[in-house]
């Protein structure tokens, strides 16, 4: 009770101060002092129509040719009008995102909100990888015991050497529907877990040896529909971008099925030890 009364005095609050801050803009539309007869939920909407134009005269301004932290290289070879204003669909475990909470991602039927009842997948502890599909996984510990728990949450999907090939269609056919896509520029990029401070422990494999034996310890493997990935281009070190034998377009080969089929797989040089990949987002 005692939060339930301290939630209602904090909304009561926020809404005061919404209230004050239309009632100090619409004094800034009227510096000489003359009160707008305008209804707050009217100049709300007229704000909020405001701020869709600015986005739309922004989504038009010139392109950049230049990113800090980007591979100015790389982005040029990938169109930066295609990279940064094309029309991408981004199969992504971090929250929030309505695609968790609609079921797309995971074609579930257990649908919810920021509030929970969406599939929050497998604790990556106990994670048993169903039919070699690819798992949806989180670390308890970023999960918060309480009612109302914190809306973002760093969830990826889970892969480790013991689990040999592991496969996962993207887009999902829901994703598809939703997105109203059937044809794709063919480009696949990839963007893993970032450790803290860039500090990973021992056993999280990343793109550093891809293809390789990383320290003569692990082995991480990408297929598309089958076809060997030959190398990752480091797009801003967070995501990385697909290459086979034939560039870094991709045909998709399952027509009217989903999208393509991405397998991986992780490698131990040594029996006994237990390696990981946590990738975050596929785009």
């Amino acid at each position: 009770k005692e939060h339930n009364f301290k939630g209602l005095l904090f909304a009561h609050f926020m809404l005061d101060v919404l209230e004050e801050a239309l009632i100090n803009l619409d004094a800034m539309k009227h510096p000489n002092g003359q009160r707008s007869s305008v209804k707050s939920h009217v100049l709300l909407d007229q704000l909020r129509a405001m701020r869709q134009l600015e986005a739309k005269n922004a989504s038009a301004a010139p392109i950049p040719e230049s990113y800090i932290g980007a591979n100015d290289g790389l982005t040029q070879q990938l169109d930066p009008s295609l990279l940064f204003r094309g029309k991408k669909i981004c199969h992504t475990a971090l929250l929030p995102a309505q695609t968790r909470y609609l079921g797309y991602l995971t074609e579930s039927n257990k649908v919810g909100d920021v509030d929970g009842g969406y599939d929050i997948g497998q604790n990556m502890v106990i994670t048993n990888p169903i039919r070699d599909i690819l798992p949806l996984a989180y670390d308890s510990a970023d999960r918060q015991r309480c009612a109302s728990p914190k809306a973002d949450h760093k969830d990826f999907f889970y892969l480790r050497n013991q689990d040999g090939w592991l496969n996962t269609i993207v887009p999902t056919r829901s994703e598809m529907r939703a997105y109203q896509r059937l044809e794709f520029e063919g480009i696949i990029i990839i963007c893993l877990q970032l450790c803290p401070l860039d500090k990973c422990p021992d056993f999280y494999v990343g793109f550093g040896g891809f293809g390789d034996i990383q320290n003569r310890r692990t082995k991480f493997d990408i297929r598309v529909d089958g076809q060997e990935v030959k190398n990752v281009l480091d797009l801003d070190h967070k995501c990385h971008v697909l290459q086979g034998e034939s560039g870094i377009r991709w045909k998709r080969k399952r027509a009217g099925d989903g999208g393509y089929k991405l397998s991986f797989r992780v490698q131990a040089m040594e029996q006994g030890l237990e390696y990981s990949v946590k990738i975050s987002s596929i785009i």
